[in-house]
């Protein structure tokens, strides 16, 4: 019997404290810790951000008076950004291909009246649309241009315009708004300030291809600069979504390299430069095999920036790949700069692109900063430079262009940008030539540079 009243017992009290607990479940309020939300900070960018417009630029402006008489305008001068402006106000129509005779192509570009416009590298036609305005599609006309020659046909007293591939060999023509007074009263009005120069035709094979050279000795400003490293910390916050979870690895050779599993960057010794390689993106394909410029200028915006003001230098497009090769390369005013031999900086930003989807990205980690001295220097004329390839022994059957660019040299703690004459030939690398005329020197010692502007942040920029 107390057996039973014991269990009676106990189940009342369990069921008393069930109720007990329950309410008290039911109406207590828990004291939850207050979590901030996470805070996105957006990585430190290297450069600004430019648009296409902003990379793809002429390399030469040649100003044809007729009669064999040209004159060249500089990419830092305001006759540059005038003509740059004007043209890209103009629109073409009425595109059609067209076969001209060495007759033909001799008369056009030695006695008429033209602008011509020389880019570094074949522009496609699909980017070219992008620059200026066209009336009708190009289609399978031409599928890249490197030049633009806009001259005064005088037997109808209109002005055309050519776009010509790399050799010159296949070419469209088309009507343009410019009139034959236009070329003369905005272009060629600029004739008296500009540097004269004189025409040398490639020998390469049947090339229409031209260069020019200035008939005098001009001048140029040897720079120092100083440079700026930048961290690699700053760069792996945005090329990896969380650089947390990357690991370093050391190999013998003393390259470092950074991976998040997916994505690598490599650092190879004694070079602050990045060398940035998504193996998936290499093994994905689409349909869509068109040009995808546009996915790799953000991707620099989006991944760094631009660190002054660079120009599309090559664009490489193997056959039978869908990669394609982009190089950049920075200016300081009108000239391109290149590492010398064996240096760390490379003045340049290479991207490799599959489609839409970035391969690789390389980039130097040193920045030009603010220069602090120059001086002035007096270039080789184009006669002269042609008497220093017949010393070396080097004909013009095989040169394939030559123009003025910067070498920049780490020079205790500094970059030192010295002068070079640059020498394309066919299937070799470019040779670089000490531009310094021999006939006369330029200005002793360094000069102060608070009265010059600085040629890293042109006004074109």
């Amino acid at each position: 019997m107390w057996v039973d009243k014991g269990k009676t017992v106990l189940l009342n009290f369990l069921v008393v404290t069930s109720l007990v607990l329950s309410w008290l479940l039911v109406n207590s309020q828990p004291k939850y810790e207050y979590l901030h939300p996470a805070e996105y900070v957006e990585p430190l960018p290297v450069g600004e951000k430019k648009e296409l417009r902003q990379l793809v630029h002429p390399k030469s402006i040649i100003l044809h008076y007729g009669d064999e008489s040209y004159t060249g305008v500089t990419k830092d001068s305001t006759h540059y950004l005038v003509i740059a402006n004007e043209m890209e106000k103009l629109y073409f129509y009425d595109l059609a291909p067209i076969e001209l005779s060495d007759e033909q192509w001799k008369e056009i570009v030695q006695q008429k009246k033209a602008i011509e416009v020389n880019y570094a590298t074949e522009i496609p036609m699909d980017m070219m649309e992008e620059l200026f305005t066209f009336r009708g599609k190009v289609g399978n006309m031409l599928s890249a241009a490197k030049r633009i020659i806009i001259y005064v046909d005088d037997s109808d007293k209109e002005a055309y315009a050519l776009f010509m591939d790399q050799a010159g060999e296949r070419m469209i023509q088309a009507r343009t708004t410019i009139t034959p007074r236009d070329l003369d009263e905005i272009y060629l009005s600029l004739q008296n300030p500009l540097e004269e120069t004189t025409v040398i035709p490639t020998e390469l094979g049947n090339s229409r291809s031209l260069i020019y050279l200035p008939k005098a000795g001009m001048t140029m400003k040897e720079y120092r600069y100083f440079y700026q490293p930048v961290p690699i910390s700053q760069m792996l916050q945005v090329l990896f979504v969380d650089p947390s979870v990357t690991r370093q690895v050391t190999e013998r050779n003393g390259t470092t390299i950074y991976t998040d599993g997916s994505k690598a960057v490599q650092l190879p010794p004694g070079y602050p430069s990045i060398h940035f390689y998504d193996p998936i993106a290499e093994s994905l394909s689409s349909s869509f095999k068109d040009s995808h410029y546009h996915s790799v200028v953000n991707f620099v915006n989006d991944h760094g920036g631009w660190n002054g003001l660079y120009m599309l230098e090559a664009l490489k497009r193997p056959s039978n790949q869908a990669e394609e090769t982009y190089l950049f390369r920075q200016y300081v005013g009108a000239y391109p700069v290149y590492a010398a031999q064996s240096e760390t900086y490379a003045g340049a930003i290479e991207v490799v692109s599959n489609q839409s989807y970035i391969v690789e990205f390389h980039r130097s980690l040193l920045n030009l900063d603010t220069y602090f001295d120059h001086k002035d220097v007096t270039i080789m004329s184009g006669e002269e430079l042609l008497t220093r390839l017949g010393e070396l022994g080097l004909s013009l059957n095989q040169v394939k262009d030559m123009y003025l660019g910067y070498e920049a040299r780490v020079n205790d703690h500094h970059l030192l940008l010295t002068p070079k004459w640059i020498v394309e030939s066919e299937g070799k690398d470019p040779l670089f030539l000490d531009a310094r005329s021999a006939k006369k020197e330029g200005a002793d010692g360094l000069e102060k540079s608070q009265n010059v502007t600085d040629p890293s942040v042109p006004a074109s920029g």
